[in-house]
């Protein structure tokens, strides 16, 4: 099995705006407007003649409606190829904008899936980027939506194959950036505070992964906390004692040790 991993490039910058104004089932008058509103920063306004804002109230339901008919395009394709027997050996995920297409044959994939897609997205005002979409066996792995998909070679024991989602390693190098900036920025902070900065980072990173298998990163990300933790508390107090240190920042709780922790300091009204 083979995997066509796509990147479209420069997504929600050059996103078309008159096919966006045509096909957008919506109010023109309102979606005029807010396409052709502009960027206002720092005192600047710059004009926008394509693409949408990213993180905008609007822009990841206009994103999905753009590459809503994908999968029904490719299809099609497919049968006026009058090979429609190639049909039912592919597979396209999408999420947003991120697409992945399987396929029996890598034939399949570049010489009739891929020129499908770039054919639907030049509508639109899009373009594969060509460094970054590649064909990938499934026994290599391929990466989508901060998970890493891989099938294991056959196991004379297990007598079968092993399929295997994990984090990537993108996810896991964004989450340890994640948390060495905040450590990074809570010089002066609290340990209080501090804590309360990671926790809904780490929760929602730790919740995303939770239903794969997790759990040798989960350990390793867990390390990692402990040392950026040990390292701030030295540097926050580079005469302290180790036994001191240890009583003021870090407690027992449920068989685990080490566990970094704070107190709220009262205000003063």
């Amino acid at each position: 099995m083979w995997v066509l991993e796509t990147d479209i490039k420069g997504f929600f910058d050059h996103m078309n705006h008159d096919w966006l104004l045509k096909n957008i089932p919506m109010d023109k008058h309102v979606l005029r407007e807010w396409l052709k509103a502009g960027v206002l920063e720092a005192g600047n306004l710059t004009e926008t003649t394509e693409g949408v804002p990213q993180g905008g109230p609007i822009s990841r339901i206009i994103a999905n409606m753009c590459l809503d008919g994908l999968e029904p395009h490719i299809k099609n394709i497919i049968k006026e190829t009058h090979d429609p027997k190639w049909a039912p050996k592919m597979t396209i995920v999408r999420y947003a904008d991120d697409v992945v297409v399987t396929g029996t044959t890598p034939r399949l994939l570049m010489f009739k899936i891929k020129p499908a897609i770039e054919q639907y997205l030049a509508e639109r005002g899009l373009s594969l980027h060509p460094e970054k979409t590649q064909l990938t066996k499934v026994q290599d792995g391929f990466d989508f939506v901060g998970h890493n998909f891989r099938l294991y070679e056959y196991n004379k024991k297990s007598r079968g194959y092993t399929f295997l989602v994990k984090p990537s390693k993108k996810s896991i190098f964004n989450i340890k950036s994640k948390i060495k900036k905040l450590f990074e920025e809570g010089a002066a902070w609290d340990a209080f505070k501090l804590i309360c900065k990671l926790n809904p980072v780490l929760r929602g990173w730790a919740y995303f992964q939770q239903p794969v298998v997790s759990k040798e990163v989960f350990g390793m990300i867990d390390m990692y906390l402990w040392k950026k933790s040990w390292k701030w508390v030295t540097k926050k107090h580079p005469k302290g004692s180790r036994k001191a240190l240890k009583e003021k920042y870090f407690q027992t709780l449920g068989g685990r040790n080490w566990v970094f922790f704070g107190v709220e300091k009262p205000q003063i009204e």
